[in-house]
């Protein structure tokens, strides 16, 4: 059993390492069934929280000015993060595409990161 941790540990390592991948979106999520997943959820907690990770790293860097930390803050009226009822494929289009004052991010954020940042904007929710 011990045997087995260590390419584990070493598998998992490399995806938290490779989840925030510049957009290269050949390179899917580890999960621990040994399936690839390519989705935003799965429900398997390892690659979920490398995605919030990654997530949280792409919204300080692009989102942050105007939602604040929190996704409260409403600078130039921002929506409010924390109380968004937007699924996931809602998130991902407003982020395409713009929704309100905020503009389209989908030539300036990857695909892949864009699903990682919808994964990190649910988890703000009060």
């Amino acid at each position: 059993m011990k045997s087995g941790i260590i390419p584990f540990i070493v598998i998992i390592t490399i995806n938290l390492l490779l989840s925030c991948n510049g957009g290269n979106s050949s390179v899917p999520a580890y999960t621990p069934s040994g399936k690839t997943d390519t989705s935003s959820n799965t429900g398997n907690t390892e690659p979920a929280m490398a995605k919030t990770d990654c997530g949280r790293e792409v919204f300080e860097t692009r989102c942050m000015a105007c939602h604040g930390q929190s996704g409260n803050a409403r600078k130039d009226n921002s929506a409010n993060l924390q109380f968004s009822r937007l699924d996931s494929i809602g998130i991902t289009q407003a982020i395409k595409n713009g929704k309100g004052v905020m503009p389209a991010f989908k030539n300036a954020i990857a695909d892949s990161d864009i699903g990682h940042l919808a994964v990190y904007v649910k988890s703000l929710r009060k």
